[in-house]
């Protein structure tokens, strides 16, 4: 007898061994914690640079920023080889056509750009310290590269998640694992969030040190770019005080650098005290 298989019945199509999961794809873990790697190495770079002095090309905070690009691009061209070759057409309809082959979600591109943005900046960025020396700023020409490409795979993390959060379909799930599977994209969505609000943050922070405070400057970039941030993390979130939660990952995040950085090196004096090279 045929037996004609509904959307939901195709999605849920899937190994077992996803319940482990709750249902969320390996990628969106992947993807969260590459944007954690990504900022533990660039405010660890940052410190690097004012309390030691240039590092090399694979020096230990630059390697973990690398960590994070490799990881997103791989599992997400894994994720679109996964979709475009063996995935089924609901995921084919839910993702993005390009170059007229493959399929992937948006989420996925984002990090596959950044991922080459990054990767691609670092060569540049040795050779730019070699031909010019230590810079004597955040955003320089290989820096601004790296930084977009930064901010590209954590902004893929977050679309990701997101894309998960609203769709909000059965995925053949017992009633508790589905309640607790939403409440950990609601989880993630916040931590991605404030994950990009640390990077906003470490990318503007040459106009907003306590020097800067005289400056009608440091309350234009603060009050826009944290105010329309925060606004839009409350309104797409599903999860109670969501701008606060994402604040508060921000928080602990700058807390915890500046409390355990300043172990590794002999200066006390570490970012964001001090203005980086």
């Amino acid at each position: 007898m045929e037996t004609t298989l509904s959307p939901r019945a195709l999605s849920v199509s899937e190994p077992r061994t996803r319940s482990l999961l709750l249902g969320i794809p390996l990628f969106i873990y992947a993807t969260v914690f590459a944007s954690l790697s990504i900022i533990i190495g660039l405010i660890w770079d940052i410190s690097w640079h004012t309390s030691i002095g240039r590092d090399g090309l694979f020096s230990t905070p630059h390697l973990a920023m690398y960590l994070g690009a490799v990881i997103a691009g791989t599992f997400s061209g894994y994720q679109v080889l996964q979709i475009t070759f063996a995935g089924n057409k609901l995921q084919k309809q839910r993702s993005v056509r390009f170059w007229g082959i493959f399929y992937s979600s948006l989420g996925a591109l984002f990090c596959i750009w950044g991922a080459f943005a990054m990767l691609t900046s670092a060569p540049f960025d040795d050779w730019w310290h070699n031909t010019y020396g230590p810079d004597v700023t955040i955003l320089s020409p290989p820096h601004t590269v790296l930084a977009l490409g930064m901010m590209t795979i954590q902004f893929g993390a977050i679309i990701s998640v997101l894309a998960l959060q609203n769709r909000g379909d059965a995925i053949g799930l017992p009633t508790d694992q589905q309640e607790r599977r939403n409440r950990r994209l609601q989880l993630f969505y916040v931590v991605a969030a404030g994950f990009f609000l640390t990077m906003l943050y470490v990318i503007v922070s040459e106009y907003q040190s306590r020097h800067d405070m005289h400056r009608s400057s440091f309350y234009m970039i603060g009050g826009g770019l944290y105010t329309f941030l925060l606004s839009a993390i409350a309104r797409s979130s599903r999860l109670k005080w969501a701008a606060t939660t994402t604040a508060g990952v921000y928080m602990t995040m700058l807390m915890l650098m500046v409390w355990v950085l300043p172990l590794f090196f002999s200066r006390t004096e570490t970012w964001p005290h001090s203005k980086p090279y």
